[in-house]
């Protein structure tokens, strides 16, 4: 797995009683029906239902494990969203093997566990039929590919309206009524299966559902299915935008060189991505853990930045010699105000971490230039203001 994109769509929770005849079969029929009525789009008999043990499914985790190439590895540890020591991919396939369900589009099925909760069990069927209509009817599957980390932020905006769209419907199920759903949205931590699990995967994993959400909710003044069809029509484009929905700003594509050849023989472009706001929250939260919220607080799955610091765009690049590595981040800011901030939020951190060296270029979109900050050894972070300053920044290693 070589970025932390949501390549599954899951399903959560919510609350319907169940009489004991109740059947998985004859929950899916009835649930699809409803939902094409709330949705007013169709279904087709293309679409398969599997039952399964919650032990199967922990066999096919097993025997599908998380592999994130070691780039990307390098790439979370150095900034401090991956904590030093843990074992992030184990971590992630923690959270794995407590979906409720799951929707799988490569062959059009939906994998329905034996153990999900009576109370659960419509509201979560209604959750992964949903993504069945959305393969259907909506370009959120038609995401740009992950080609070369451009469009990472992208699919992740996509992956939370999508995630977004399910679990409105979830939580309305099975009228459709949005009355009391912000309380219900500020709620799902507690509803989730999650306590014992890293914090970070369980952002990893459930961000677009809160997120997501939260965005739809505020663009549904109209009722549920208009703001549905809106976001079929004009999806967000970036986290930003997911996290702050009075926004519509479109992020700045960061174009940058390849630093391979100046970084001298051997050296070579491994990997890069563009982090987004959500993950630049992380990086927020771990240069300043006071600034974080409780962990497993619907704050720390779903949330942002503070207003206080408007992203414009960013990249990063993880270049690799050997068993060496540089991480180089390139952020671009709203305002200058922002771009003072974050370099000031870089120059007052002083945990120490251990791990390769991290350059950031920050500076206001406008300009587009960058704020030079001091060389601090213990946190191992150099922010510049050009190619050339950074070339001599790494000479004098």
């Amino acid at each position: 797995m070589s970025v932390r994109l949501p390549t599954a769509l899951l399903c959560a929770l919510a609350f319907s009683a169940r009489a004991d005849s109740w059947t998985p079969q004859e929950g899916f029929r009835k649930v699809a029906t409803r939902l094409q009525e709330l949705r007013g789009l169709k279904l087709d008999d293309r679409l398969q239902l599997e039952v399964i043990p919650r032990t199967e499914w922990h066999k096919r985790v097993a025997a599908q494990p998380t592999k994130t190439n070691e780039p990307y590895a390098v790439l979370w540890r150095t900034l401090g969203i991956v904590p030093a020591g843990q074992d992030a991919d184990e971590a992630y396939d923690e959270v794995r093997r407590r979906y409720r369900g799951y929707y799988h589009l490569s062959d059009d099925r939906l994998v329905y566990f034996t153990d999900t909760p009576a109370e659960l069990r419509e509201p979560q069927l209604a959750h992964a039929l949903m993504h069945a209509v959305q393969a259907r009817h909506s370009r959120l599957f038609n995401a740009p590919p992950a080609i070369d980390g451009y469009f990472d932020d992208v699919n992740w905006a996509r992956a939370a309206a999508k995630e977004g769209e399910a679990v409105l419907h979830e939580l309305s199920w099975p009228t459709g009524s949005l009355d009391g759903m912000r309380d219900k949205i500020e709620a799902l931590p507690e509803r989730l299966d999650i306590e014992g699990c890293e914090p970070y995967a369980v952002r990893w994993t459930y961000h677009p559902y809160v997120a997501g959400a939260r965005y739809l909710l505020a663009h549904a003044k109209g009722g549920l299915r208009d703001a549905c069809d809106a976001l079929y029509l004009n999806p967000p484009v970036s986290t930003e935008q997911v996290l702050h929905p009075e926004r519509n700003d479109p992020p700045l594509a960061v174009i940058v060189p390849d630093l391979s050849d100046r970084l001298g023989a051997g050296w070579k472009l491994a990997a890069r991505t563009v982090l987004g706001e959500w993950t630049i929250a992380d990086w927020v939260w771990a240069l300043r853990p006071d600034t974080a919220p409780k962990p497993l607080s619907v704050e720390q799955i779903g949330g942002g930045l503070p207003d206080d610091l408007r992203w414009g765009g960013d990249q990063a690049q993880v270049y690799q010699d050997g068993e060496r590595f540089l991480v180089v981040v390139w952020t671009v800011w709203d305002d200058e105000a922002s771009a003072v901030r974050f370099r000031k939020l870089l120059g007052s951190t002083k945990s120490a971490r251990a791990g390769p060296r991290v350059a950031v270029l920050c500076g206001p979109a406008q300009v587009h230039r960058g704020l030079l900050t001091e060389t601090l050894r213990d946190v191992r972070t150099t922010a510049f203001r050009s190619v050339e300053q950074l070339e001599e920044i790494l000479a004098g290693d």
